[in-house]
């Protein structure tokens, strides 16, 4: 996530295509909302779509305490996972196709963002807590070469 960084006053913002995710901090007061989406859908939801496909951002929001945040034990963790996510594509986000018996990496389809949407998410639940926040919805036309 470190790759392309975005300062602003008090938020931060870090999109990595390798990871097809997107993650948006804020600091709001003493708290931290943390707003995660996936960049691009796969090959098989933009040829699924009957019409233009519709899209959700961000994905989960979660607010994390500022106090949480401040705690060393907690924010050095926190920052080493997400470079090591911006580092390293994992086998499992991968897509794969089975040609001639095989199974190969499919580099022409998008890396599942579950990473960020699911496991970051999850981990900055357990410590703070899921909010609702304003959605933004797209109706894109996507095609697949």
């Amino acid at each position: 996530m470190a790759s392309k960084m975005l300062e602003l006053r008090d938020q931060t913002g870090s999109l990595s295509t390798e990871r097809n995710a997107g993650v948006i901090i804020r600091s709001i007061r003493d708290q931290y909302l943390v707003e995660m989406f996936e960049i691009s859908p796969t090959n098989k939801a933009v040829i699924e779509a009957k019409g233009r496909l519709r899209r959700c951002f961000p994905g989960p929001a979660v607010v994390v305490s500022g106090d949480r945040i401040a705690d060393s034990s907690f924010r050095q963790p926190l920052a080493e996972l997400l470079t090591q996510l911006d580092a390293d594509t994992p086998k499992e986000a991968q897509p794969i196709a089975t040609k001639a018996g095989s199974h190969v990496v499919e580099i022409r389809d998008t890396v599942h963002p579950g990473l960020v949407t699911e496991m970051l998410s999850g981990i900055l639940r357990a410590n703070g807590s899921p909010l609702e926040v304003p959605r933004v919805h797209m109706r894109i036309c996507n095609d697949v070469l």
